[in-house]
């Protein structure tokens, strides 16, 4: 995972990183909130672990400001880190967006347990993130694949009218060219859609947003 952290003290900062990538992690080292909300900007952090306090902005505020930008694609695991006296600080956090908090002197096996239920965490959003996607998706192939065997249909009905009459009348009746010539475009036209709605409804198509699929399907001319 990716581990950003926001720390003041140039001890904690190096015994957090030494820590983090110890336990096999990357690891971003920043000095105060205004450091770290700008490294997140850049490249969103799989956890943060912050301090309360810190010049600048503090850890609250830098908390809620990862939350706001939380999506279904994307979900931060954020720990607070506090003093031992400071439980009221940790659990106003919690109320504030935190997932957990740590106390200071560090841990090491303690901030390793909060890394696994972090990754556990951000894996199950990124999984349920892209169930829903996936889901997303087979509607739009669904929605397309109706509207395209709607107008196979129309172009069929035309098809199937053209050849009732030619079928009820005991000679060739005037127009008849015409007529066939019309089934013949209404043919054409039913086989390009269904060109279309196979290309919708193949498995690759799942890769890519539903948009286009949705876009090809309403594209298809009557």
């Amino acid at each position: 995972m990716r581990v950003l952290i926001a720390e003041d003290s140039a001890l904690e900062r190096a015994l957090l990183r030494h820590t983090v990538e110890g336990l096999g992690h990357e690891c971003v080292v920043t000095a105060d909130g205004n450091e770290a909300w700008a490294r997140y900007q850049e490249h969103r952090a799989d956890v943060v672990i912050s301090d309360w306090l810190m010049p600048g902005l503090d850890g609250h505020a830098l908390c809620q400001r990862v939350r706001a930008l939380d999506s279904l694609q994307h979900y931060t695991y954020f720990i607070f880190l506090t003093m031992l006296e400071d439980r009221e600080h940790a659990l106003a956090a919690m109320r504030a967006g935190a997932d957990d908090y740590l106390t200071k002197p560090l841990d090491r096996h303690e901030l390793e347990r909060r890394l696994i239920a972090a990754q556990r965490i951000t894996e199950l959003h990124r999984a349920l993130a892209e169930a829903r996607l996936t889901e997303g998706r087979l509607q739009g192939i669904a929605l397309a694949g109706r509207e395209m065997a709607h107008r196979v249909n129309n172009e069929l009905a035309v098809v199937g009218a053209v050849l009732n009459l030619l079928a009820m009348q005991p000679e060739r009746p005037a127009g008849a060219s015409k007529l066939i010539e019309d089934a013949q475009v209404h043919l054409q036209r039913a086989a390009e859609h269904l060109q279309r709605l196979q290309r919708v409804t193949r498995v690759e198509t799942w890769d890519t947003p539903v948009g286009p699929a949705l876009d090809l399907a309403r594209s298809v001319e009557c």
